[in-house]
């Protein structure tokens, strides 16, 4: 084994390294190489003078340095060591143990791939390999690409051949009723489709003649749709290598269809005397259910579910305008189910069980009763308008399960909706729990929730950042009314960056929690029950926002029951909330951090709420100052006829500066005071109103401050 160490020591030198590299590519001199690498010439001589004395170069008469043929096969198999330690943080947590030696060998020729670390951006590459594709596409995957059936269609249009590889615990693709005439069936049937299967998947593999797109599963088996994409022919070549190794070992589609169920006309029924109307029944069986009911979403008007759906493995994506409601009530429960019953955590893979992303598609989902899911319940990307209601989802713990993500908690979210949806998003009359089982998991002490420095332990999962209703970057019109959201952590409704067009209303919601929690990784408060913020990611210009008649009741520390926030996080350019209108509310909180925040916010009537329990501050105006962006204040708010006779405002204590030291509530006297209304340095022409129990705390300028019997 010496000579082996030996030649490890003199590569292992950055320098020796990049000097054969550049002889490999062209003879040179010494003194060009001490030019082009910046060092002496008599660093250069010896360093080449240990590469010649290991065999790895040699001088020719002319005193020009070249690289041995040995140099030359060194650094060829030293490609595959350089790729897996340029991406070691991704083969640390993923494995290549199911891939044949003789591959595993040639990872180096992958070496020209671009990674991929964003799981919307994986699948997006897959979509645009399919597109692009002329003459084959072979992909072996854990699921079918239903997402992925127009680009598949259109490929078959230009005679693109297919072979797909899946498991052999459920179909190849779609299997469906024949009475249904789709896209879908399409491609079960084509002869341009061939099918295989195995026991087990140890790869997601997709590669056409000039394209490929790899993952390799994460070291629990479960896949998280992060990987390499590449159009580099060497490796290209080595992917379809690696499929034709697995083809050949796979078993034909026809002994796996012996074994898998069908669906027979009793599973799908037509309801009379409507055109574009069908019942489907849930089976519970993640084999059909999915695939059931994707069919019915692409075919018809209105989609009627009856029963219990295991969507397992998959999501339905909504494409076009559809009707989706589930069928029956009991006791204000709807009757029919849809869950996920398993998944792999942790995990970072985007998660739902509806996706909808249709082309200017209306779409509603009405009366369905989600008793499990993983990540999202309904995330909406893209579309025209949205109506989700009268929904309920129940969760028995919200933990281990959701997104992985070290910085916040696990993130679990209700419904989603982002960057689209010009006609509006309406969310009306759904109930949401995240934790129904209190006792078995659902929340844990706050003080055993805690790192050593006060966070969450978010590494350890013993926190989820859990959001009921999030809504960003919406530029039509959002309603979210009459719902009850309970035992959720970072958000219950949480609205930010739409236009200035738009007309925010949130009313009449109850949002409820009868267990102890953790905090978010925020400064100041440990979760909020309403939320609004200008923007986050791009600048925007505000929206008009009315939050009237809701009830708050949270016994969670640390607390805030609604906040209007200002363009505090948001890029420069982005504007405030103004004119809007907070009235009627019930905020009722234990040892809360505040009641009604109003950050960098310009003209709301805050009037009429009733704030009760025990806070630190019952209505708080904590603009953020910034030197470069004097319009942080706050200015001209009203704040009048709040009752606050049933609130006891708590001394100061350590939740005044926040769970980080020096954040605390902008650094004024409120890191050391409390009261009923404070109004800090960056506030002006505010006024007050308040009874002569209320204690107001003013630090600002011009603000008015009446006190009224």
């Amino acid at each position: 084994m010496e000579k082996f160490y030996d030649l490890l020591f003199e590569i292992s030198n950055d320098y020796r390294h990049e000097i054969l590299l550049r002889l490999l590519d062209e003879p040179m001199r010494v003194t060009d190489i001490s030019k082009e690498l910046d060092l002496t010439s008599q660093e250069i001589s010896r360093h080449v003078a240990r590469l010649g004395e290991a065999g790895l170069t040699h001088k020719d008469v002319d005193g020009i340095h070249h690289v041995t043929q040995y140099g030359a096969l060194v650094l060829n198999l030293l490609d595959e060591l350089q790729f897996a330690s340029l991406h070691n943080e991704y083969f640390i947590g993923h494995s290549l143990s199911g891939i044949p030696h003789e591959f595993v060998k040639r990872i180096g020729d992958l070496k020209e791939s671009d990674p991929v670390d964003n799981v919307i951006y994986f699948l997006k590459g897959i979509e645009k390999l399919i597109q692009e594709s002329k003459q084959h596409v072979f992909f072996i995957a854990d699921q079918f690409p239903l997402s992925s059936i127009g680009f598949i269609n259109e490929a078959l249009d230009r005679g693109v051949r297919f072979k797909s590889i899946g498991k052999n615990d459920g179909p190849p693709g779609s299997l469906f009723n024949d009475k249904l005439e789709n896209n879908v069936s399409r491609v079960s049937g084509t002869p341009l489709i061939e099918y295989k299967a195995l026991e087990s998947l140890d790869l997601l593999l997709f590669v056409s003649e000039g394209e490929a797109a790899i993952a390799f599963p994460t070291t629990d088996g479960g896949f998280d749709y992060r990987g390499f994409i590449t159009k580099n022919r060497q490796a290209t070549k080595w992917a379809e290598g690696l499929f034709e190794y697995f083809w050949e070992r796979a078993e034909p589609r026809s002994k796996l269809l012996e074994a898998a169920p069908r669906v027979t006309p009793e599973d799908v029924t037509y309801a009379t005397g409507r055109e574009g109307v069908i019942i489907v029944e849930g089976r519970d069986d993640h084999r059909v259910d999915p695939f059931a009911v994707q069919d019915a979403v692409d075919n018809y008007d209105e989609v009627i579910l009856r029963g219990v759906f295991n969507f397992e493995g998959s999501t339905v994506t909504v494409r076009k305008s559809v009707h989706i409601r589930g069928e029956g009530r009991e006791d204000d429960i709807p009757s029919t189910v849809v869950c996920r019953r398993h998944w792999s955590f942790p995990s970072a893979v985007i998660d739902q069980l509806f996706l909808i992303e249709g082309e200017n598609v209306e779409v509603t989902i009405e009366n369905i009763h989600f008793t499990d899911f993983f990540a999202y319940c309904i995330l909406g990307w893209k579309g025209r308008k949205v109506n989700i209601i009268n929904n309920r989802i129940t969760l028995e713990s919200g933990f281990y399960r959701g997104i992985t993500n070290i910085a916040f908690g696990d993130g679990l979210i209700g419904f989603l909706f982002i960057d689209d949806f010009p006609g509006g998003v309406n969310v009306e009359g759904n109930y949401i729990d995240f934790a129904t089982e209190h006792l078995f998991g659902g929340y844990l002490l706050l003080e055993s929730m805690k790192g050593p420095d006060g966070k969450p332990d978010c590494v350890n999962h013993k926190y989820f950042s859990s959001y009921c209703v999030y809504i960003r970057d919406v530029p039509g019109n959002i309603r979210v009314a009459n719902n009850t959201f309970k035992n959720m952590t970072a958000r219950a409704i949480s609205v930010c960056g739409s236009t200035q067009s738009t007309k925010v209303t949130v009313s009449g919601n109850l949002i409820v929690s009868d267990v102890n929690g953790s905090y978010v990784v925020d400064n100041r408060w440990a979760g909020i029950g309403i939320a609004a913020h200008c923007s986050w990611h791009q600048p925007k210009p505000g929206f008009k926002l009315n939050i009237e008649n809701n009830v708050i009741k949270y016994s969670k520390p640390g607390f805030c029951g609604i906040a209007l926030l200002g363009p505090r996080l948001s890029p420069k350019g982005s504007g405030k909330l103004a004119d809007g209108v907070v009235r009627g509310n019930q905020v009722e909180l234990k040892d809360g951090s505040v009641g009604i925040l109003v950050e960098s916010c310009d003209g709301f009537d805050v009037n009429k709420n009733k704030i009760a329990g025990t806070m630190r501050y019952g209505i708080g105006l904590f603009p953020r100052t910034d030197p470069e962006r004097p319009i942080m204040g706050a200015f001209e708010n009203a704040i009048e006829d709040n009752d606050m006779n049933e609130l006891e405002i708590l001394p100061a204590d350590g939740f005044n500066q926040g769970l980080f030291p020096g954040e605390g509530y902008l650094k004024t006297r409120a890191n050391e005071e409390t009261a009923h209304i404070w109004l800090n340095p960056n506030t002006g022409k505010n006024r007050v109103k308040a009874g002569s129990n209320v204690r107001v705390v003013d630090e600002g300028k011009e603000n008015i401050i009446e006190v009224v019997d």
